[in-house]
C-alpha cells in the first residue's frame, strides 16, 4: 500500500527547497551587514535546489546536465556551506562577533 509515489515525494521536496531559498534570501537581505557569511548560505541553498531540479528533469534535459552539472552544483553548494561555517567559527573564536 503506497500512499505517495516517488515522483510526488521529490516534487514536494523541490517545492520545499524553493520556499527555503526564498526564506534564506529574505534572511540574507535583513542580515547581510550583520553577519559576513550569509551570502554563502544563499548560494548553498540555490545550488542545492538547482541540482535537485536538474535531477528531476532527467530524461527531459541532456544527460550531462542532469548528471554532471547537478553533481557539480551539489559539491559547490556544500563547499559554500563549509566556507560559511568556517567563517562563522573564526568570528566566534576571534571574539569579533561579540564585540559591541
Amino acid at each position: 500500500m503506497n500512499l505517495l509515489d516517488m515522483r510526488t515525494i521529490v516534487l514536494i521536496n523541490v517545492v520545499t527547497d524553493i520556499v527555503c531559498v526564498w526564506f534564506v534570501v529574505m534572511l540574507w537581505l535583513q542580515n547581510r551587514e550583520r553577519f559576513a557569511g550569509t551570502a554563502f548560505w544563499v548560494l548553498d541553498f540555490v545550488f542545492q535546489t538547482a541540482a535537485l531540479i536538474l535531477i528531476v528533469l532527467r530524461g527531459a534535459i541532456p544527460d550531462w546536465m542532469s548528471m554532471v552539472l547537478s553533481n557539480t552544483l551539489v559539491i559547490a553548494g556544500a563547499n559554500h556551506f563549509r566556507q560559511d561555517c568556517r567563517r562563522c567559527l573564526l568570528e566566534i573564536i576571534s571574539g569579533k562577533r561579540f564585540q559591541t
